[in-house]
């Protein structure tokens, strides 16, 4: 029967995710006995062959393997809906509705006695990166390490996550495998930490005896991304600093006997930054050849100072040096890193010229529960044992203050010494949960699972800087302090039963608004959650090639300013759900072109054929749609 005038249902929603309860072992469920029958194939890409000896798993319980042209079967199955993924060696993950890597997946609905025999399940194969790393005399360099950074869409804007790394060979030869298709940008990028001596000792005897608050000493490193403080063969002590390559590249001598020369972070083919790079495309299955670079030393500056501010010495916090317009880069773009000492002194050991923002944020450790640690020796080695048991309870949040700065600094070829980086106080944003509706109340206990987020427009969230805020057992909640800045104010989870509504500030809903922190504190916010989410369903007029390759259907709001600077977690924009109140526009297109479904040239590509819906608090809208053609 064609399938042409076949209709495909959908229904856009509120979000509404249950909170996950103590982590407990799940066993996988058991299906009981039916009639229904699922036969498919496993499908290669790239070739449209089937492949052999895939596992295709059915709803985490049962399992088969391909024949050798992809072929699969499950029988005896109930009515229900059922969940299909497959996976291989070599390839990424599929399930069944999944037409690009790591695109939205379908259930299989069976009735009694249902037969399915048209399943395909697509899989991906990994690509690679390969080439070579030279000096600036061409000879090879060893051991460097070469990093490949994926674009992505965060908060409407492009950005780089991380994709794979690899170390050149003997002969300078790198290769990064394993890769997701997509585009990457590939990059030898170094980032030079060093920190005092005294703080290296400090790390190792706490590390000796089980101090605990070598804790908050390795959240520090971890910011500056170090693990290693201590003079071994991939450190090396200058001055009263250690030095550690972290992602580094050899240092040479001086050339001169005066200055320090280093390599400096270069990209492929000879860019000084990811913005002038080129762009190097990795389809399924696909190795990149000939991605070559060459890099060429530097003339390098030390840049030192004094961190002040604060209720006391400004020890041990972690700076960061990243160039200026890096942030899409996260912190693969950090040139340098350091730690201050007990008198808040810090240095960086070589910095090339350029323009850069230092940045520091030191926030409060939680207090949490005690346990027994103990700590033995094995031979020259150190073996740290830790038992007993902490609270269940997430811990409340700190009363000091999270200590924060950001200072542009213009870096030419002198050295630069007596900066001063003044402290301010992170701004907290406090309040109360509210429930509008009928629905059981959730228990205290529930509610202190609920993570408070305070999200930056950009969409960098990182919580090691923004940890969550909590909300207690009386409904209360407060955030750690953070930078000043424009954020959201978002619960990106609820109880079972409710909807998060939005974080009303007065008559404004700061998860939808950006609130713009500066000066003060924000207090009296009121996140509120509903068991009357807003709904959207319809059909979707299907044609063949579109029930063949699948249909992404597209909410997103009419007015074009809100397609930028979202969050991590944008509340208007989804794919088969909308979460706020408002006017959208609705579309459906094919899945292979919906990859980028939050660029706003996408979405204005859309607008033209977009339906135009209202929906309002609690409201149930319908519309049907037509698949557009995407090109």
């Amino acid at each position: 029967m064609s399938r042409l005038g076949r209709t495909l249902g959908f229904t856009v929603s509120l979000l509404a995710l249950p909170v996950a309860a103590a982590a407990q072992p799940v066993p996988p469920p058991t299906l009981a006995p039916g009639t229904g029958i699922i036969v498919g194939q496993v499908v290669d890409a790239a070739t449209g062959k089937g492949v052999s000896s895939a596992v295709v798993t059915l709803a985490g319980s049962r399992r088969v393997m391909t024949t050798t042209d992809g072929r699969f079967a499950f029988r005896s199955l109930p009515a229900g809906s059922h969940t299909l993924t497959a996976a291989k060696s070599g390839y990424i993950d599929g399930s069944f509705g999944m037409r690009r890597p790591g695109g939205p997946t379908l259930p299989v609905v069976l009735a009694d006695g249902d037969r399915r025999a048209d399943l395909t399940i697509w899989l991906w194969r990994h690509g690679a990166i390969t080439g070579t790393i030279v000096d600036e005399a061409g000879e090879p360099l060893v051991g460097i390490q070469v990093t490949a950074v994926r674009r992505s869409l965060v908060g409407g804007r492009r950005r780089f996550v991380p994709g794979g790394t690899a170390l050149s060979d003997d002969r300078g030869i790198y290769r990064i495998g394993r890769l997701i298709p997509g585009d990457y940008v590939v990059a030898m990028a170094t980032s030079q930490v060093s920190v005092p001596v005294s703080t290296a000792r400090l790390y190792e005897d706490g590390m000796m005896t089980g101090d605990p608050n070598r804790s908050g000493l390795l959240q520090a490193m971890f910011q500056i991304g170090t693990t290693v403080m201590s003079a071994s063969a991939d450190s090396r002590q200058v001055g009263d600093q250690v030095q550690s390559m972290t992602r580094g590249a050899p240092t040479p001598p001086p050339a001169d006997g005066q200055r320090l020369f280093a390599y400096p972070s270069v990209y492929y083919p000879a860019a000084p930054s990811a913005a002038t790079a080129t762009v190097v495309t990795v389809a399924s299955g696909n190795e990149r050849t000939g991605v070559d670079l060459q890099v060429k030393p530097v003339p390098m500056v030390k840049v030192s100072g004094t961190v002040v501010g604060g209720t006391g010495p400004s020890a041990n916090f972690p700076l960061r040096l990243l160039p200026q317009g890096a942030e899409d880069l996260g912190r693969t773009g950090d040139v340098a890193g350091t730690l201050t000492d007990a008198g808040g002194a810090f240095t960086f050991l070589t910095v090339p010229a350029g323009d850069y923002v230092l940045k520091v944020v030191q926030i409060p450790r939680p207090a949490v529960a005690s346990a027994l640690t103990t700590s033995f020796a094995i031979g020259s080695g150190m073996t740290v044992m830790t038992s007993g048991s902490p609270s269940p309870e997430p811990p409340p949040i700190p009363a000091e203050p999270t200590l924060w700065a950001a200072v542009p600094v213009s870096i030419g070829d002198t050295d630069v010494s007596g900066m001063s980086v003044v402290l301010r106080t992170g701004l907290r944003v406090s309040g109360r949960v509210e429930f509008e509706g009928a629905a059981e109340r959730p228990a205290p206990a529930q509610l202190s699972r609920i993570p408070v987020l305070i999200e930056p427009v950009d969409g960098q969230l990182d919580r090691s800087v923004t940890p969550p805020g909590r909300i207690d057992a009386k409904g209360q909640f407060t955030s750690y302090g953070v930078p000043g800045g424009r954020y959201y104010v978002r619960a990106p989870t609820a109880p079972q039963g409710w909807t998060f509504k939005g974080a009303f500030l007065g008559e404004r809903d700061i998860s939808d608004v950006p609130l713009e922190l500066d000066a003060t504190d924000v207090s009296d916010v009121i996140l509120t959650f509903t068991d009357r989410p807003a709904s959207l369903s319809g059909t979707v007029q299907l044609t063949e090639r579109s029930a063949r390759d699948g249909v992404a259907v597209i909410v997103f709001p009419a007015d074009s300013k809100a397609w930028m600077d979202t969050g991590a977690n944008p509340r208007r924009m989804r794919r088969v759900a909308t979460s706020a109140s408002g006017a959208y526009n609705v579309a459906a297109v094919s899945e292979a072109v919906a990859g980028d479904w939050q660029d706003p040239a996408f979405l204005e590509q859309l607008t033209a054929g977009a339906a135009h819906v209202q929906i309002g608090d609690g409201e149930a809208a319908t519309q049907s749609l037509r698949v557009q053609e995407i090109r």
